[in-house]
């Protein structure tokens, strides 16, 4: 167990590091089968596979193509939501902003197309 809390902590960080990059994929990649226990290392492993999505989805938005980047938008935020409200009774500051912020461009994404 101590050993998987370890390899979970250490793909977390490899992760996060690829997303600072604003590499989606390989952060993806990086956390592909991860399944942590420990329950701060869960919202850790939802915000970044949330933030991988919201990454793809500005790239499909920066493109012009607002459909993909919407759906895009909607799996980041259907990954979020599940865990909002212990991440908010946790502090995970960073989970929250994102689920607001996404959901804001949600809003913006829908009212831009009528």
């Amino acid at each position: 167990q101590r050993q998987m809390c370890i390899r979970d902590r250490a793909r977390l960080g490899a992760a996060t590091r690829l997303l600072r990059a604003k590499d989606a994929r390989g952060a993806s990649a990086v956390l592909a089968g991860a399944a942590p226990r420990d329950p701060e290392q869960q919202l850790e492993l939802t915000y970044c596979r949330a933030f991988a999505s919201a990454l793809d989805g500005y790239r499909e938005l920066e493109a012009g193509a607002h459909q993909t980047a919407r759906r895009h938008f909607v799996t980041a935020l259907e990954l979020l939501e599940p865990r909002l409200a212990y991440a908010r009774s946790r502090g995970h500051v960073r989970l929250v902003g994102l689920h607001d912020k996404l959901d804001a461009e949600l809003v913006r994404l829908t009212e831009g197309a009528r």
